[in-house]
């Protein structure tokens, strides 16, 4: 026995047009705005799928708000210390319109169609820059046969030598103050030791002078 030919509660465009205009206005009525910011991969080794270093250009203004997860605040493993110094492993979880996605980032970048793995979300409320570590399509699961937001799970980002000049001062600012300015972090100078003659790899010593 098949459905009833009869109803549509599964195809009807009208419907489901009604609640995504339901559902974006939701979001801009209890939601906020943030930032979405592209990620561009640069030298990407084809062998390992590793990029050389990233870069981040772009900045799209966009309303989300946070999922059931974040209501209560930030998840993740909170504020600890480790023997590597202070760390903040804060995580959220973000709620944007499926429409509204389209009409504002993928206008702007056709090859953009979903929020991607490794794009960045800088939070105005908290001053912090987010990382998308995941993105599912299917929550709410096909009410009146459709899907109508991009749920997103993201950790707070780590900043990799990775190129930010989106153009906003907050977001960019963010990055400057944690790029190391002293020459032991960047390491200038053991490389100027080395420069200068430290190893030298020969064909009669391949193994170097020490």
């Amino acid at each position: 026995m098949t459905v009833r030919t009869v109803f549509t509660h599964n195809t009807s465009v009208k419907e489901q047009s009604m609640v995504q205009n339901l559902v974006t206005e939701a979001i801009q009525v209890a939601g906020f705005d943030v930032k979405y910011l592209p990620r561009t991969r640069n030298n990407v080794d084809t062998l390992f799928d590793d990029a050389e270093n990233n870069s981040f250009n772009t900045a799209y203004t966009i309303e989300m708000y946070f999922g059931q997860d974040t209501i209560n605040g930030f998840g993740g493993g909170g504020d600890i210390i480790t023997r590597f110094g202070f760390e903040v492993t804060d995580t959220c979880q973000l709620v944007c319109s499926l429409s509204r996605f389209t009409e504002v980032v993928t206008a702007g970048d056709s090859e953009i169609v979903k929020p991607r793995e490794g794009d960045l979300i800088y939070l105005p409320l908290s001053g912090q820059i987010y990382e998308i570590t995941f993105t599912e399509d299917m929550i709410p699961f096909f009410q009146l046969g459709n899907n109508y937001i991009w749920q997103m799970e993201c950790s707070l980002f780590r900043y990799a030598e990775d190129t930010m000049d989106t153009g906003i001062t907050e977001v960019d600012n963010l990055v400057t103050e944690t790029t190391p300015s002293d020459n032991f972090t960047q390491s200038t100078a053991i490389e100027t030791d080395a420069d200068g003659g430290i190893v030298d790899f020969t064909e009669t010593n391949p193994f170097g002078q020490f």
